[in-house]
């Protein structure tokens, strides 16, 4: 999960420009939100194709 405030501070860009980052993504499918949480409601995000791979079963390479 993802806030703005953690997008902020990671990438060095200002509130609005994180705003408009995850806006962006969530425009093209990368990010799904996840609505608003705890005080101040803040909005989360979660990418969904990461979280597939991470919840996928472990696959190994069949190469002798």
């Amino acid at each position: 999960m993802t806030p703005v405030s953690t997008a902020e501070r990671e990438l060095g860009l200002t509130h609005q420009g994180s705003r408009n980052l995850i806006k962006t993504a969530e425009a093209k499918g990368w990010l799904h939100s996840l609505g608003t949480h705890g005080r101040g409601g803040r909005e989360h995000w979660y990418a969904p194709e990461v979280l597939a791979i991470m919840e996928a079963p472990m696959m190994y390479d069949a190469a002798p």
